[in-house]
């Protein structure tokens, strides 16, 4: 869920039988009629699913979408895919692609809900890590149009596919990380 525009709001779904994307949203909030699109796509891979989708800019004119490719791609078993769209959803440009930081050179998998979003004014943020992977966030302070990665936390197995490989206990992100951005742009995140 996110606001949309000067005064309206949209969230986004999945239907994982379909492998398809719903987004909803309407022009003023808590009131009227959803109008719901199928988030069509020409660029990326077959099925996506588990998304999340935030806002920025302005009047709220930016929309940032994040998904699972749900199945191996570009050398992940999962990977993770940006879009982001300035007409309101009618097209996307980047469409679908791996943020550099984020695909297969640099993490094993990125698995399902092991990602949340944050923004503000024209900064987003897309906090990435679970309990296989480094605890890190992509930030754009340009509505998306450059990406820098931050680490938060360093995992002791680089690479890590735990149904291949075996480390002893170790302390590690419990996949429950949230982030937020302050009024002066810091990021903050707990986990």
């Amino acid at each position: 869920y996110a606001p949309w525009g000067p005064t309206g709001e949209i969230i986004v779904s999945h239907d994982f039988g379909a492998s398809e994307l719903y987004i909803l949203k309407r022009e003023n909030k808590g009131t009227g009629d959803w109008s719901e699109d199928i988030f069509t796509y020409t660029n990326g891979p077959p099925a996506l699913s588990w998304p999340r989708l935030i806002t920025s800019g302005d009047n709220h004119e930016y929309i940032h979408l994040i998904s699972n490719t749900v199945n191996e791609y570009l050398g992940q078993p999962t990977g993770l895919v940006y879009s982001r769209s300035d007409d309101g959803g009618t097209s996307w440009n980047p469409e679908n692609i791996v943020l550099e930081g984020t695909g297969a050179d640099d993490l094993f998998d990125i698995g399902a809900d092991d990602y949340v979003m944050a923004a503000r004014e024209s900064t987003v943020c897309i906090l990435i890590g679970g309990w296989t992977t480094d605890l890190f966030y992509m930030r754009s302070d340009d509505n998306g149009e450059t990406w820098d990665k931050v680490l938060v936390w360093e995992h002791p197995q680089q690479l890590w596919d735990p149904a291949t490989q075996y480390l002893d206990t170790f302390f590690c992100n419990d996949n429950s990380a949230q982030m937020c951005i302050d009024h002066n742009g810091r990021a903050h995140v707990v986990f």
